[in-house]
C-alpha cells in the first residue's frame, strides 16, 4: 500500500468517524421538560442523527439515520481507523503495510480512543499521545488555509519506521 492509497483509507476512517458521532441508543433525550420525558420542541442538534448516548462509547456507534447500504462502508472505515498499521519493509505484502515514513502513532484509534478527541498530556513528564502539532509558516496557501512548513509539512510527526527518525519530540510544561 502505498502513500496515497493510506491517505486514502485515513480519509475513509476519518469519514467513519464523523458518522460514528451520530449515534442512537434506545434511551431518548430527557432534556427540555420538567418531568424528565422528552420534549417534542427541544432542539436535537444532530438532527436525525442525534445520539442519544452520553456514555464514552458514543462516537463509535454508526448514525441512526445510516441506510443499511452505508453501514458497510461505515464498518470499513471504522476497521481501518482501529487498524495498527505496520511498515511495508517489515512486513511486506500484509494487509497493514503503509504506515511511514513518518508518523503520529500507528492507528487513528491510538490518539482517538473510541473515536473520541485526543488530549493533551497531563503532565510536564507524559509524552504526546492524543495530540498533534500543526506547522505552519506565515502566509496561506492556495486555498487560504495555512501554508505548510517546507521542510516537515502541515504536523510533525515524532516517530518513524525503522531506520527513519521522527522529526521531533514535543514536549509541554505547565504553570499555575
Amino acid at each position: 500500500m502505498n502513500h496515497s492509497d493510506v491517505s486514502r483509507a485515513l480519509l475513509l476512517a476519518l469519514c467513519a468517524a464523523a458518522f460514528a458521532a451520530c449515534s442512537s441508543t434506545t434511551t431518548e433525550p430527557q432534556a427540555g421538560s420538567a418531568t424528565g420525558a422528552p420534549d417534542p420542541d427541544a432542539a436535537l442538534l444532530g438532527g436525525a442523527t442525534t445520539v442519544y448516548d452520553e456514555t464514552a462509547n458514543a462516537f463509535t456507534l454508526a448514525g441512526r439515520n445510516l441506510s443499511s447500504e452505508h453501514r458497510d462502508t461505515f464498518s470499513l472505515g471504522d476497521h481501518l481507523f482501529n487498524r495498527a498499521w505496520v511498515d511495508a519493509a517489515v512486513s511486506p505484502g500484509s494487509a497493514n503495510a503503509g504506515l511511514g515514513p513518518t508518523y503520529n502513532s500507528p492507528s487513528c484509534s491510538t490518539c482517538h480512543a473510541k473515536s473520541g478527541r485526543g488530549a493533551p498530556p497531563a503532565s510536564d513528564s507524559e509524552p504526546f499521545v492524543g495530540i498533534l502539532i500543526r506547522l505552519s509558516v506565515p502566509g496561506v496557501d492556495a486555498h487560504g488555509g495555512p501554508l505548510e512548513e517546507p521542510t516537515y509539512g502541515g504536523q510533525l510527526n515524532p516517530s518513524g519506521i525503522n531506520g527513519v527518525p521522527g522529526e521531533g519530540t514535543p514536549h509541554v510544561s505547565y504553570t499555575e
